[in-house]
């Protein structure tokens, strides 16, 4: 088990345990920063953990918090009593520097970020994270994007960090944005073997792959509304009617090649939508 109330700092109290230096705690968490949350700063929903990953090779944890605008990797190659340690420590944090002061408001990358995970091996960008970037409260207005970075990965496992600069990367590897795409939450991205990226648009239900080059090549509109299917040619509402629409938490495309795919059919069996 890992929590992170076991990982905190604060330079408010001088009486409580967490009491230190924040700009000089990059592994912890500042209690007292409540980000770009809205509604949620200060309150019991103060993190709002989205993802999880694991990687398997590194022997690592990936996690995002929605609240804090930032992602956090952890070790997995701890005891229960060792992750409440020092050594459950953040190995690596990006997205929002001013949450450790290593930075400014200008300086952040994510905004209420989803599903952020390791690009596996099999795919273009193996070992890079993708993040979909929910671009809340961005500057300059809120727009949606897809995120591809390198972290600064070492031989042994560790992040490199110049202090008391942020973590890097400061750009990114690859990105997707689009002028009409916006989804305010949920939502993910795959990167597919072909070097394309499948992306799922929450809120809409909409999904679509893009190339590399941000050329869309692939659009669904999910026709599931709540527990029914619509019927082939009426309109899918793709917001609130009747307090129903047509959103998806996350979407996953599973190749031809996937064990549970074996000596099983796989002729098209017609749309889903109701005739």
């Amino acid at each position: 088990e890992w929590h992170a109330w076991d990982h905190l700092v604060q330079d408010f109290d001088s009486t409580k345990d967490n009491y230190g230096n924040v700009g000089a705690s990059p592994g912890r968490l500042d209690i007292n920063f409540t980000g770009n949350s809205g509604n949620n700063a200060g309150g019991a929903d103060w993190l709002h953990g989205n993802s999880v990953a694991y990687n398997a090779e590194l022997d690592q944890i990936l996690l995002s918090f929605h609240n804090t605008s930032e992602i956090y990797i952890i070790d997995h190659n701890t005891t229960t009593a060792e992750a409440a340690s020092d050594r459950g420590d953040f190995l690596y944090r990006w997205g929002n520097p001013q949450s450790y002061r290593a930075g400014e408001a200008t300086d952040q990358k994510l905004f209420l970020q989803h599903d952020a995970h390791w690009i596996p091996a099999s795919s273009p960008g193996a070992g890079n994270i993708l993040i979909f970037n929910n671009g809340n409260r961005r500057p300059g207005g809120n727009a949606s994007s897809v995120d591809e970075i390198t972290p600064p990965l070492s031989a042994d496992g560790s992040y490199t960090r110049n202090a008391p600069e942020a973590f890097g990367p400061t750009s990114f590897a690859w990105t997707f944005q689009a002028n009409d795409f916006y989804a305010q939450n949920v939502s993910g991205a795959q990167r597919l073997l072909s070097g394309n990226t499948l992306i799922c648009d929450g809120p809409h239900g909409e999904l679509f792959e893009v190339t590399p080059n941000g050329e869309v090549v692939w659009r669904y509109i999910n026709p599931v509304v709540g527990s029914d299917i619509v019927a082939q040619g009426e309109s899918i509402p793709t917001t609130n009617q009747g307090g129903q629409r047509n959103t998806l938490f996350r979407a996953h495309r599973y190749d031809y090649h996937y064990p549970a795919f074996d000596n099983k059919p796989l002729e098209p069996q017609g749309p889903i939508e109701n005739q």
